[in-house]
């Protein structure tokens, strides 16, 4: 930025790792337009996405709580014990309630139990769509 406020000239190369640090830091948030309902702009979503959004596998862990109540890293491996996070609820008058989920651990199947620590109880699954 100051190069720019100095009058110099910021390379292609440059505001792309820019962007990419502020996107990492969480400094700036990404607008992208598109229409879901057309399927215009998914690609150019998914390429920014992909080329932009840092990898979960180099990104810091995440702090969840486990059954016990004790803070663990949520390292981003099939393997791991599931950790996801649920970033939205919306209620749908012929399908109920639709809970969107990020999986910062582990693997997550229709039909499983999994802990709920913000109700400090087990809950069942149903199904599972892939977006």
């Amino acid at each position: 930025m100051e190069k720019y406020l100095e009058g110099g000239e910021i390379s292609e190369e440059e505001i792309i790792s820019g962007l990419k640090n502020a996107i990492k830091m969480d400094k700036a948030v990404p607008i992208l337009c598109g229409s879901s309902s057309q399927l215009t702009g998914l690609k150019n979503l998914f390429d920014f996405i992909i080329e932009f959004v840092p990898s979960p596998a180099k990104s810091e862990p995440a702090i969840a709580n486990n059954t016990e109540g004790k803070e663990v890293k949520c390292l981003p491996k099939e393997d791991a014990t599931l950790c996801a996070f649920v970033f939205k609820t919306r209620i749908d008058q012929y399908v109920g309630k639709i809970n969107y989920v990020r999986v910062r651990s582990g693997v997550i199947y229709p039909e499983s139990e999994v802990y709920n620590s913000t109700r400090k109880e087990k809950e069942k699954l149903g199904h599972i769509f892939l977006a």
